[in-house]
């Protein structure tokens, strides 16, 4: 139960880990545009 828990808390912060970079990629992109 234990390990269940922690594998749906390291699927949870790859995906936040992704969103986050995608944001900044995002933010770098517009940046360099001006």
């Amino acid at each position: 139960m234990r390990f269940l828990a922690f594998d749906v808390g390291y699927e949870a912060y790859t995906t936040s880990v992704m969103f986050v970079t995608r944001i900044i990629k995002a933010l770098g992109l517009r940046k360099s545009h001006r």
